[in-house]
């Protein structure tokens, strides 16, 4: 569907991966603008149209999503650590000042990792079949009501 952000591995035709926007499907390629890999890792523009029957893998994108639950973890495991170095280290390894400080902690621990961790976002991809893409289709010729004369 035009506009969708996809991907393409085709090394007969790409230096590299293209990943970009769908412009049009046609009936044997994809018009697509996106950027490339050029020489020396820099990235240039994409316009051409890449036939279909030389795409390798093309995967279109399902958005992003953030890792706010993984930073939450780590931070929660991260604020434990942090109690437990500081209740042994001040004497106070038992009772409710060990059990106050670990909550604590951890609570601000698993607080501070989750905003960290939603800063971070993986954009996740789906794998197309190229024979799945849907094209647009081919005009057909039409007769115009009164265009034939009789004779």
């Amino acid at each position: 569907m035009p506009g969708t952000r996809i991907r393409i591995d085709a090394p007969s035709v790409l230096p590299s991966r293209l990943v970009g926007t769908l412009l049009a499907v046609r009936f044997d390629t994809l018009e697509v603008k996106g950027n490339i890999k050029a020489s020396r890792g820099k990235q240039s523009e994409w316009t051409d149209p890449i036939p279909l029957s030389v795409i390798d893998n093309l995967e279109r994108s399902r958005g992003t999503k953030g890792h706010g639950l993984v930073g939450m973890g780590l931070g929660l495991l991260a604020g434990v650590a942090t109690a437990h170095v500081v209740s042994s280290s001040s004497g106070e390894y038992r009772g409710l000042a060990f059990l106050t400080s670990g909550v604590l902690f951890a609570v601000g621990g698993a607080v501070l990792g989750g905003m960290l961790g939603a800063q971070f976002r993986t954009e996740q991809w789906e794998n197309v079949s190229v024979g799945m893409v849907e094209t647009d289709p081919v005009p057909e010729p039409r007769l115009i009501p009164g265009s034939l004369s009789g004779g």
